[in-house]
């Protein structure tokens, strides 16, 4: 999505609760987690099920220790785009 511009980064490193943070290692994206309202704190899913409320880097390592700030796509379209890229589900 970043590649072809439905995820625009955005400069430098502040945020605010109308953009995401994503996350890389290596160059590469790992994870994604949306601002919230309230005291600066993200919201993102992690494993099967979790819905966790986190500060910038209470997130496992396994995501790297990078981070961009971007805009994302509105919902609805977000989940046009899922919908194209992601195989049918048998």
């Amino acid at each position: 999505m970043i590649g072809e511009g439905e995820i625009r980064i955005v400069p430098g490193q502040s945020y605010t609760p109308e953009n995401i943070v994503i996350y890389f290692k290596d160059g590469r994206p790992t994870h994604s987690a949306r601002i919230l309202e309230k005291d600066g704190l993200l919201i993102s899913k992690w494993g099967g099920d979790e819905i966790i409320e986190h500060r910038l880097w209470e997130v496992p390592t396994i995501y790297g220790d990078e981070y961009k700030v971007a805009i994302a796509p509105a919902p609805a379209r977000t989940l046009e785009l899922l919908e194209h890229w992601l195989p049918p589900i048998a």
